[in-house]
């Protein structure tokens, strides 16, 4: 029986630099956090209504986003979900999340995005819980409307 013999030159024909599967990886791994990020600053999809008038300003501060999405209750009827940072939340614990904040915040930013095809009346649950908090300004997020 022959015994095969191996040499250290044919060992290191079979190495692999893995560096720059590393530097790829280390880039898509940066690319899923930076989208995830802007994914939950987005929060619920809302369609937003939509208008012909209106600022594109960025805000300074502490920022906290509220949408309100159509829903229906077991009933059939009508109704609005609160959510903040994909946490559901009703009128009441959205005023005290709100007050905590502004407590710790210099300035708080409250935007609100809420379902085109919601009432006021369900809306203004929300804007109630803000003034109830102290809130001094709340934005209302619109979609620009087509030509303009």
């Amino acid at each position: 029986m022959r015994l095969r013999t191996h040499s250290h030159q044919s060992m290191s024909v079979g190495k692999v630099n893995v560096t720059p599967l590393i530097d790829v990886v280390m880039v898509l791994i940066i690319f899923f956090l930076i989208v995830g990020q802007m994914a939950a600053e987005q929060g619920a999809r809302v369609k937003l209504p939509t208008s012909a008038s209106g600022r594109s300003d960025a805000v300074a501060g502490d920022r906290v986003v509220i949408s309100v999405i159509a829903a229906t209750t077991p009933a059939g009827l009508p109704a609005a979900t609160i959510m903040v940072d994909r946490t559901q939340l009703s009128p009441r614990q959205l005023q005290d999340f709100l007050s905590t904040k502004l407590a710790s915040a210099s300035a708080l930013n409250v935007i609100v995005r809420a379902d085109r095809g919601l009432d006021y009346s369900l809306v203004q649950p929300t804007l109630d819980a803000c003034r109830d908090a102290g809130v001094s300004s709340v934005n209302l997020i619109a979609e620009r409307e087509r030509g303009h």
